[in-house]
């Protein structure tokens, strides 16, 4: 998915719910220049940031990065992932680097996220955590 998909599809939502960038960025508590990168620059926000943004909206995250929806199981093959989205840390001027492959991207009526995660190595051994609201569960199939 284009970075711009992504901003454009949170701009439509906010569009036809008839709420102000100022107004989402006040329900997702986020600052509204932030917001303004989203929906125009195509800046990617962190995973806590789109989740904030979908509660604001009141919809699943699944709906900004959906394209078709299927019914029926989703099977995936090793290699068949998705390239869905690359989320930076909150800090934009961070190396920490987060690649997300959906494995249900086109699931319809899904109630979680699955995605297999690649983290980049770094050389940097002082890693900045973060957090965001919601559950996850973290199964780690290669490295420590």
């Amino acid at each position: 998915m284009s970075k711009n998909i992504l901003g454009k599809k949170i701009k439509e939502f906010r569009e036809f719910r008839q709420i102000t960038r100022e107004d989402l960025a006040l329900k997702a508590n986020l600052d509204k220049q932030q917001l303004e990168k989203i929906e125009e620059k195509g800046v990617m926000p962190s995973l806590g940031h789109l989740i904030k943004i979908s509660r604001a909206l009141g919809v699943r995250i699944g709906t900004f990065l959906d394209d078709q929806d299927q019914v029926g199981p989703v099977i995936v093959k090793a290699g068949e992932e998705k390239a869905s989205l690359s989320f930076s840390t909150k800090d934009e001027s961070s190396r920490e680097h987060l690649n997300f492959f959906s494995l249900a991207q086109d699931k319809a009526g899904r109630h979680m996220e699955p995605f297999i995660v690649e983290i980049e190595p770094s050389k940097e051994s002082d890693y900045k955590l973060s957090t965001h609201e919601g559950e996850e569960f973290i199964y780690v199939l290669e490295g420590s």
